[in-house]
């Protein structure tokens, strides 16, 4: 094939991305959009009009029929990730399934192995770790220009002004209208108040972009302790801030991952979100900055390179949420043409949900958790 012909399974919030790398770099990218699948008729239909595709299925199952499409994403909510992944591994399709990868290690398990069984490539879309300026990171890190890996730093505010943990009324509303304002396209994102379908908390959403970022950069992650304080929205609990600090399983390094809400984040432009998104790389020659992925409280440039007592800034890398995408897709596709295991492979995906149930355990139990020792208990 000299195109990947690729199917969409979800068209919530995510899905625009996709669309929009597939519009924007068709040349750059060795695949090709054919086909639309969607519950709701009216979204399925507008989707279909923007990109001229005329294969619009309700019924995943129907699309997994249809011999012209090659591939599929798997772009619903994260409870629905295994049965649609293991059908379309039955029907042949290589697949490639957004973030988080399952809600259970027993179904990541079983995604894996009928991928194997079939043949067929199993990605994690994961765009974060396809960030320029995060690559950029990674190249500069295995060329020794930081020397020794020393600590890795992942903080995301979320500038959503006071979120009221002491008044539960005004607390949901606040929380609520966050959620409400991230998903603005569809009511989909309901279903990340739903811990059944979520996985659990906010770990499973933007926290795993934080995790697979830290793992990326620094390696498996061995060891993780994790306090989380909750507010109560008037219904249950929910995460208000959190610290996480991890040790990594072949080096001497180790990291952190703060993530909080914060004051109103206005000068942040990057992407349109109001994040204080930032990474610090510290090796014992040398120190990288990324200045965000999906917000730019800094302003600075997307990364900085300090050595020798010199900086040098890349202002030129390509940066923003959508910027990922682009990357991410061409990677699925070549990977499908050259036959070969894609760089966030279906393994990646249950290893960085280990890393989330570990620092749940570690919560929740007070004590540092060993990664292996993740269980589907939390």
């Amino acid at each position: 094939m000299e195109k990947v012909r690729i199917g969409l399974i979800g068209l919530g919030m995510i899905a625009k991305h996709h669309i929009r790398a597939y519009m924007d770099h068709a040349e750059e990218i060795n695949g090709v959009l054919v086909a639309l699948c969607d519950t709701e008729e009216e979204l399925l239909q507008k989707w279909g009009k923007v990109t001229g595709i005329s294969k619009l299925y309700t019924d995943y199952h129907d699309m997994l029929g249809d011999d012209e499409v090659d591939a599929v994403f798997v772009l619903t909510p994260h409870h629905l990730h295994r049965q649609m992944t293991i059908d379309a591994a039955n029907a042949g399709k290589h697949i490639g399934v957004e973030k988080c990868f399952a809600t259970k290690l027993s179904d990541a398990d079983e995604m894996i192995a009928a991928a194997k069984a079939k043949d067929v490539k199993l990605m994690l879309l994961e765009n974060c770790v396809f960030d320029p300026s995060v690559m950029k990171a990674k190249e500069l890190i295995e060329n020794g220009e930081i020397g020794n890996l020393t600590m890795v730093r992942v903080t995301l505010g979320q500038g959503t002004g006071p979120m009221f943990p002491d008044d539960p009324e005004k607390f949901s509303d606040a929380f609520h209208g966050y959620y409400g304002l991230a998903n603005k396209l569809t009511a989909t994102g309901d279903w990340r108040f739903d811990s059944c379908k979520m996985g659990g908390g906010r770990f499973y959403d933007c926290g795993h972009h934080r995790f697979a970022v830290a793992r990326y950069l620094g390696g498996e992650i061995e060891e993780i302790s994790c306090i989380i304080k909750y507010a109560n929205d008037g219904v249950t609990d929910r995460e208000y801030c959190s610290v996480t600090a991890f040790k990594y399983a072949d080096s001497y390094a180790v990291g952190s991952f703060d993530e909080h809400f914060g004051a109103p984040l206005s000068i942040s432009k990057t992407g349109g979100s109001p994040f204080d998104d930032r990474v610090e790389i510290i090796g014992d020659k040398g120190v990288i900055w990324l200045n965000g992925v999906e917000g730019r409280l800094q302003m600075k440039a997307p990364l900085i390179h300090y050595k020798d007592g010199t900086s040098i800034s890349y202002e030129n890398l390509e940066c923003g949420y959508t910027a990922a995408f682009k990357f991410e897709n061409k990677e699925f596709s070549d990977a499908v043409l050259e036959d070969r295991e894609p760089s966030c492979s279906g393994e990646d995906g249950k290893k960085l949900l280990q890393v989330i149930k570990a620092a749940y355990q570690s919560a929740a139990e007070n004590r540092v958790v060993k990664v292996s020792e993740a269980t589907d208990k939390y």
